[in-house]
């Protein structure tokens, strides 16, 4: 997508650019949902392909039922990084990125994990916390259409 969005800028087509984003995005998060599901209906085979050991498999079938809530929001931030970056609008990518991780998940963490007592389930939820909160700022971004404007010149 990121080279896409570029091509599609320096072809000074602005719409072009913001429907590959759009297009791209919806397919990421389509295929989000479908990793997800399959993360929750077959766990135990793409666990077995890692380990045998019982434990780690007990551990690990709630860790996929988190993973498969995390997918979509993941993908699409992941797509629509690559849009924003492709038409140059790296610094505020790179701003939210620190946010999301040092303003958000870090602390989130630390809350869920030692303050809450949740485990590896409280990493998870400041994962996806942290994610879908930084997507929905990617989402207001990629819409705003300001990132259109940084080398059209």
């Amino acid at each position: 997508v990121a080279t896409l969005v570029g091509k599609s800028l320096g072809e000074k087509d602005i719409d072009k650019a913001s429907e590959v984003g759009k297009t791209a995005s919806t397919l990421g998060i389509l295929w989000g949902i479908f990793v997800g599901i399959i993360f929750v209906v077959v766990p135990l085979p793409l666990l077995y392909a890692f380990t045998t050991d019982q434990t780690v498999i007990a551990l690990g079938i709630p860790v996929m039922i988190f993973m498969a809530l995390n997918q979509p929001g993941l993908n699409y931030m992941i797509v629509m990084g690559g849009a924003l970056r492709g038409a140059g609008d790296t610094y505020k990518l790179m701003i939210y990125t620190m946010v999301r991780l040092w303003g958000l998940f870090v602390p989130l963490s630390y809350l869920f994990i030692l303050t809450l007592n949740q485990g590896v389930a409280g990493l998870w939820q400041a994962e996806i916390i942290s994610i879908l909160a930084t997507a929905f700022i990617i989402f207001k971004r990629f819409h705003s259409k300001e990132w259109a404007l940084l080398n059209l010149s």
